[in-house]
């Protein structure tokens, strides 16, 4: 009968179709869609056609299991393509090359169906993923451990950007898998695997750091680059590369798009401490040269180097009976500006460097992910700042009934912590400079207080102590500390303390104070040496503001911390 024959050509074409499909993840059937029209045109759509529903869920069922055996035969051939029998010779290589295998006949298969993507009641890219990606998820897991086993195992590191190439390949199956397979979760977490690469790579970058800093500053004349040069072209070419090396560092991990956050927080944190150790080598080189710069003697005082003790001594008797005091111009180094001009450019490229790592998100993070072990185990290290403010009646150590002082800091173990710049002729100096210690417990430091002097041995003017103890401090206020000398007068510090912390937020705001004391301690010395200059022409005549360089102006900045030593007072 008709139904009988329309019957016989359903079933027919079913097997048709069923030997078909068993190409789909190769070259795919030519017949295929001549099949499944016949079916639509003439077969499903004919009146006189009813299907058997339990016939239809065996041969689904059937086409189903077939399918996915012929999908885990397809990843067994690239296993074997891929992958050496050979264990020792295991690659990431190997690895990468079978994700892109899977994710090549995803795309090949999604392409083939992308207009009918169900074929027969079954998906064959669904069957695919679900059987191939299991599959791939747990032997990575397995090759990439082995691998790494195997390197220890000869003290050998596999390959940075082996271990950068993989990470990508396997997120981009694991976004495959998240959006076939979104109930299932991935086969393992690949960050906790492949976080050791980019420890590695923070720890070579953070090994280099000094090194490079101090070859950008070797390769830098510290001339402007352009001849009519704006406000924001006035620096040179070392501090545009070390925020080069910053930016590269962090883009190298950023472009990472890693996904997990805490990891990403930490591997911030980590470069933001590095970034903190190059910045603090840069100001420390720019400004000893700076300093010897700045510092240099004058033609005339150079002369007097050389001459005898009773030479300089007859000059000076001289000159006193001359009622004279010639002043010695001071020119200043276009060399020295540019520094100057460097350490603003480091403050303002800092800054766009704290957006792009977006610290205080970074920050958040940990803080929400730290467990109260952690916080346990935390260092406890703290950070003083001392700042030399003034000295007031010291000593006259100079036949002219003056003294040229500076301050020299020293630690209970005789190591010098920081020294001043020098104040002429005063007997009642103000220096405002400070410096950072970082210390565990208590430290006593030691003030010397010298008289300067340029042709023979410095005079000792007097010394004061002081116990820095964290637990005088516990109020985090800042306090004011008046020494007595040992001789005569007294020494003025001002003493901050705060927790030294590893995270993002310290790091960075250790960074900006280090370059913005750096930027003050230079203003200083031109300033100082402006008002010399005017000194010695003007004597003691007040000279308007107006006459000096509107490009020169002084900051100072005021500690975060205290002490409650009985020398000390609380500062408001």
């Amino acid at each position: 009968t008709y139904r009988h024959t329309l019957s016989s050509l359903y079933d027919t074409l079913l097997r048709e179709a069923f030997e078909e499909m068993q190409d789909c993840y190769g070259k795919g059937s030519k017949k295929l869609g001549s099949i499944l029209t016949i079916l639509d045109d003439y077969v499903y759509s004919d009146p006189q056609f009813s299907a058997n529903e339990q016939h239809v869920a065996e041969f689904t069922a059937n086409l189903d299991r077939s399918l996915r055996e012929r999908a885990a035969a397809v990843y067994r051939g690239y296993l074997e393509r891929e992958v050496p029998q050979d264990q020792q010779e295991w690659q990431f290589y190997h690895v990468i090359q079978l994700g892109k295998s899977v994710v090549k006949l995803c795309q090949k298969i999604q392409k083939r169906y992308q207009h009918n993507p169900e074929v027969l009641g079954l998906e064959p890219l669904q069957i695919l993923v679900e059987t191939m990606f299991p599959s791939f998820e747990s032997d990575a897991a397995d090759l990439i451990r082995r691998i790494m086993q195997v390197a220890r195992s000869k003290h050998e590191e596999v390959d940075l950007q082996d271990g950068f190439t993989l990470y990508r390949e396997l997120v981009e199956i694991r976004n495959i898998h998240k959006q076939a397979l979104s109930n299932v979760p991935f086969a393992f977490h690949i960050e906790s695997d492949l976080a050791e690469f980019v420890w590695r790579w923070i720890a070579i970058t953070d090994s280099k750091m000094k090194d490079l800093i101090e070859q950008a500053i070797l390769h830098d004349k510290f001339q402007v680059r352009a001849e009519n040069p704006t406000d924001h072209e006035r620096h040179s070419t070392s501090v545009i590369d070390v925020f080069r090396i910053f930016n590269e560092t962090m883009s190298q991990v950023k472009d990472l798009a890693w996904e997990d956050e805490v990891h990403h927080a930490k591997f911030m944190t980590a470069l933001s401490k590095s970034f903190g150790i190059g910045l603090a080598r840069y100001c420390e080189v720019v400004e000893k040269q700076f300093t010897a710069e700045m510092s240099r003697l004058t033609p005339e005082q150079e002369a007097e180097k050389n001459q005898t003790k009773q030479d300089r001594w007859m000059k000076m008797a001289k000159d006193a009976w001359a009622n004279k005091e010639k002043p010695a111009p001071f020119q200043f180094y276009p060399e020295s500006l540019v520094k100057l001009n460097n350490i603003e450019y480091a403050i303002q490229h800092l800054d766009k460097l704290e957006r792009m790592m977006d610290v205080d998100a970074c920050w958040e993070v940990l803080e929400k992910h730290i467990t109260p072990q952690e916080k346990k185990r935390r260092p406890q290290k703290f950070v003083f700042t001392v700042k030399i403010v003034e000295a007031e009646d010291l000593k006259a150590m100079d036949t002219n009934g003056y003294s040229d002082p500076y301050v020299v800091l020293v630690d209970e173990f005789g190591k010098r912590l920081t020294k001043t710049r020098v104040i002429n002729k005063n007997l009642n100096p103000r220096w405002d400079e400070s410096f950072d210690i970082i210390v565990q417990g208590s430290i006593n430091i030691t003030a010397h207080i010298f008289d300067y002097d340029a042709f023979s041995d410095d005079d000792y003017i007097g010394r004061a102590s002081l116990k820095l103890d964290p637990s005088h401090f516990s109020d985090y206020l800042p306090k004011e500390c008046w020494l007595q000398l040992d001789t005569q007068g007294k020494l003025l510090l001002r003493i901050g303390m705060e927790g030294e912390r590893d995270d993002i937020q310290f790091h960075f705001g250790k960074g900006f104070r280090m370059l913005k004391r750096t930027e003050r301690d230079m203003v200083r010395k031109i300033t100082d040496k402006v008002s010399q200059a005017r000194q010695l022409f003007y004597g003691n005549m007040l000279i308007p503001n107006s006459y000096l360089p509107t490009s020169i102006s002084v900051s100072l900045t005021t500690p975060s911390n205290p002490s409650s030593n009985p020398a000390c007072r609380s500062s408001p």
